[in-house]
């Protein structure tokens, strides 16, 4: 078959020949054009979808460290309030949020249901100030100190307002979970 073009090619004017040899080439480098393009974009998507889960990842620990932290802010005066001994009152630490509000247009990186996790458990801490407020705590007068004092016979309200948000930061901190990319965790979940 191969012989039989070259039959024909070899009888056609001299034109025709330099022809089919410039397509032939023009054809060949345009398809190697083509499948460099392709690989270029298979690398920056290769490249794109690994910087998605690092900043995944990132978004995932900042957000679980606060709660964290959050978390065992409020399970710690839990223990303090069952504490007989606390005299006429007792000063309520104030949970401060400051990474959630910074991270909050990388959001879109984590899942629906995470979102609506992190997001309700967010709103709920943001609501306990209000609350003491609301029992008739009294804030100090040192404005470096960000803490309330409350009569002691508001402790079990505490104690239970605490545990309540404490468990909607538990709910938050699971749904985290699949996107930390710590050792011995595996790989990370798409959204």
């Amino acid at each position: 078959m191969h012989s039989g073009f070259f039959v024909w090619l070899n009888q056609q004017p001299t034109g025709t020949a330099s022809f089919m040899g410039t397509l032939a080439g023009s054809t060949l480098g345009f398809c190697a054009l083509i499948a460099g393009a392709l690989f270029n974009a298979h690398l920056n998507r290769r490249r794109d979808d690994r910087q998605r889960r690092q900043d995944r990842t990132a978004l995932a620990t900042a957000l679980s460290a606060e709660l964290q932290l959050i978390r065992e802010i409020l399970l710690d005066n839990c223990d303090t309030l069952r504490d007989p001994n606390q005299g006429d009152g007792f000063f309520v630490p104030s949970p401060a949020v400051q990474i959630m509000p910074k991270l909050i247009d990388r959001m879109g990186l984590l899942s629906a249901e995470t979102i609506k996790a992190v997001t309700s458990a967010y709103l709920v801490i943001g609501q306990y100030r209000r609350e003491l407020l609301t029992l008739g705590a009294a804030k100090l007068q040192n404005p470096d100190n960000d803490q309330l004092w409350l009569p002691v016979g508001h402790a079990s309200n505490v104690i239970r307002m605490n545990t309540v948000k404490a468990d909607f930061i538990s709910v938050a901190l699971k749904a985290l979970e699949p996107y930390l990319d710590e050792r011995g965790r595996g790989r990370i979940a798409p959204p």
